[in-house]
């Protein structure tokens, strides 16, 4: 479980090396619209960001909640103009958005995302050229993952102690039968082998 975690906090994938929705990814940003973009259901927000300096760069769009830190610190050095020359790197869930909002039971996914960036952006313009609608990164998957790994850590935690709390128990009570035993028959005492001769003896005269 540890391992897993480590992973969970150092994944090993960069964000938009392929298509595949709900890993752990890596992104750097190199410039931000330091502004939101967009609502997403259950209150988390959207913004635009370049994620590669490639040709004319590839954009993407990062789900998070306003109040997250790394997203303040990311819209500080953007509107201070730094990003390009001190890249930041993210760390979410990559995620491939949901074509239509059928499914109330995956909250703060986002819906139909190529229509959304086709109402935004200036179809001339180089960001929706080299715009990502296929996948985004989800800082609230990334951060909700990290509370189950939290949990079945406190779970798995509670039972490892469970069992040798138990463990001790049971040996502090084998430990008082075996004294309550070498005071019946002090012979016995460190000759563990006269129990079975005792036993044996005991169902002769039986």
């Amino acid at each position: 479980m540890g391992f897993m975690w480590y992973l969970h906090q150092h994944p090993m994938n960069s964000f938009g090396g392929d298509t595949s929705s709900g890993k752990e990814a890596t992104m750097t940003i190199y410039d931000m619209y330091p502004e939101v973009v967009g609502d997403v259901d259950a209150g988390s927000v959207i913004y635009l960001v370049q994620y590669s300096k490639e040709g004319d760069g590839q954009f993407a769009v990062v789900e998070a909640k306003e109040t997250d830190e790394s997203i303040k610190k990311l819209i500080e050095q953007a509107k201070a103009g730094t990003l390009e020359e001190n890249p930041v790197t993210l760390i979410g869930t990559q995620l491939q958005p949901l074509s239509t909002n059928v499914n109330k039971s995956r909250n703060n996914r986002i819906v139909d995302l190529s229509a959304f960036i086709d109402s935004i952006l200036d179809h001339n313009s180089t960001v929706y050229r080299n715009m990502n609608t296929s996948i985004y990164l989800s800082l609230t998957e990334h951060s909700r993952e990290g509370l189950y790994y939290i949990i079945a850590i406190a779970i798995f935690g509670g039972v490892g102690v469970f069992t040798l709390v138990t463990a001790f128990l049971l040996r502090r009570k084998s430990i008082a039968s075996y004294e309550e035993l070498y005071q019946t028959y002090p012979e016995l005492q460190g000759n563990l082998e006269g129990i079975a001769e005792q036993a044996d003896f005991f169902m002769i005269r039986i």
